[in-house]
């Protein structure tokens, strides 16, 4: 029925973790998505190291069902939160980058999964954190420590996308938090390209809350 859900005021909830890969893959194979033409994904938040041959299905490294969603470009997950409002009659959406934000820790810590000690065996990470956090790349979404209001992954593991442009001709669109490839001085806010997917980007829901549907 889509992701488990977190109350984060009277009119808002959030998705708990990260969308993961099995989420993602029911709206694929519901509205038949497999006919589309896949972006290109840059690795590593590279512009040089992009390519049609890496998928959310294929970013790149191991993942399972568990593992948050990457590799999807905004319109995807725009796609996404629209399907799943189809489905469910809520009014599901990308939150802004204000709501994300705000619910930001106002300190990493290792449990984030961010560039530490295993992805420096695992991809020559330059400049890692001296913790060990178990994972180089993702890790299920679940795995994480919980934050505000339950909230796991918030600054660590993937980006997420938010509904906010990054530029005036909105060629580059918001994604707050940080990934498995970020440094610990990594800014938590930044913009990126929205036509090709991030194997560092995901994505986290908002469900707006009305009176009916409490």
């Amino acid at each position: 029925a889509g992701p488990r859900l977190r109350v984060v005021s009277k009119q808002l909830a959030r998705s708990e973790g990260e969308v993961s890969v099995a989420e993602f893959a029911q709206f694929w194979r519901a509205t038949d998505r497999a006919r589309i033409e896949l972006p290109s994904c840059r690795d590593r938040e590279s512009f040089f190291r992009s390519s049609k041959n890496r998928t959310w299905q294929a970013p790149g490294f191991a993942q399972d069902d568990s593992h948050p969603v990457v590799c999807v470009n905004i319109q995807m997950a725009q796609a996404y939160a629209d399907w799943l409002s189809q489905q469910t009659g809520q009014a599901y959406r990308l939150p802004s980058r204000a709501e994300l934000t705000s619910l930001l820790p106002k300190r990493a810590a290792c449990s984030d999964n961010r560039r530490d000690q295993q992805a420096q065996r695992g991809w020559d990470a330059r400049e890692a954190a001296s913790c060990d956090d178990g994972a180089a790349w993702t890790r299920p979404v679940q795995a994480g420590a919980t934050g505000a209001h339950g909230l796991r992954g918030l600054d660590g593991n993937v980006r997420e996308w938010t509904s906010d442009c990054a530029n005036s001709p909105c060629s580059e669109q918001v994604a707050i938090g940080a990934a498995w490839y970020s440094s610990e001085d990594e800014p938590v806010s930044a913009g990126f390209a929205g036509e090709p997917g991030f194997n560092t980007i995901g994505i986290r829901l908002a469900r707006e809350i009305h009176p009916s549907s409490r």
